[in-house]
């Protein structure tokens, strides 16, 4: 018998409380095997035995118990949210090393590494000192991949382009205004397909399954405008993406937002967004 350590002592709320807790609602597997090691130890069972019912470690079963004792059970269950550790980079300077990562590398060298991104990186007074792992997470986290040959890159970093570039992400980084909203507006044609048979639905032991064949009804363009920071997206549909479809979008933007200051509307240069048109 293993003598059990941080004993406790359950109210006869926190008992009841913990029994609806196993038995009813979605829990994580961590969150029920915490509940169910506190509700065996307060049925006199052993660390070791608990242990081999729900096969987690006596250190796990002890801890459990011993934030219980001084915080009660909302500290045993759940787990706080972890701070983690601060960001390295901003916005900004992310933006900046993917936009170096995505340009030609320098002469002599058939693509960008880490190491020469550093390098870069301090060259160019985007950061005073960095090492290699942050901006290996940051191209992980955008699949960027430097040493592949199958990618989009920007063929040039003129000033014009990093001062526009930095113009966009100022915007980005402002604080939340509703009175002066962030849009942002781009446009995509789709193909507009149908089925040339029936789908067959799902059933037990089969998926869904429809046939390869399809006919073509045509295209449609499909106009989307975000407000990131709100968390709002509207979309527009129309068969084509001109000048007056563009004015469109623009004065749905007007009507939805008519009782604020200013829209501040982020888009590409596309030729219908010129201000001559």
């Amino acid at each position: 018998m293993v003598n059990k350590k941080y004993k406790i002592q359950f109210t006869e709320k926190d008992r009841t409380f913990l029994q609806q807790f196993v038995s009813t609602g979605k829990r994580s597997a961590r969150e029920f095997l915490r509940a169910m090691a506190l509700l065996l130890s307060d049925k006199g069972k052993t660390d070791e035995e608990i242990h081999g019912i729900l096969n987690v470690s006596t250190c796990t079963i002890q801890r459990t118990r011993q934030k219980y004792a001084p915080d009660g059970l909302e500290a045993a269950l759940f787990e706080l949210p972890r701070t983690g550790q601060p960001k390295k980079l901003t916005s900004s300077q992310e933006a900046q090393i993917i936009a170096i990562a995505c340009s030609d590398a320098p002469e002599g060298r058939s693509h960008w590494t880490l190491e020469l991104l550093r390098e870069e990186a301090v060259k160019r007074d985007i950061v005073n000192e960095i090492s290699t792992e942050p901006i290996r997470i940051l191209l992980k986290r955008h699949d960027i991949k430097p040493w592949k040959k199958k990618m989009w890159c920007i063929p040039e970093l003129t000033d014009t382009f990093i001062e526009r570039m930095m113009d966009i992400l100022e915007v980005y980084e402002r604080p939340y205004n509703p009175q002066e909203p962030v849009i942002c507006l781009d446009e995509k044609s789709m193909q507009l397909l149908a089925h040339v048979r029936e789908p067959i639905p799902i059933t037990p032991g089969a998926p869904e399954r429809y046939d390869s064949e399809y006919k073509r009804r045509g295209t449609a363009n499909i106009f989307v405008m975000v407000e990131p920071k709100a968390g709002i997206r509207h979309l527009i549909i129309k068969e084509r993406k001109r000048y007056e479809e563009y004015a469109v979008c623009m004065d749905f933007l007007s009507t939805v937002y008519s009782d604020i200051n200013k829209i501040i509307v982020i888009q590409d240069n596309f030729r219908t967004h010129s201000k001559n048109h």
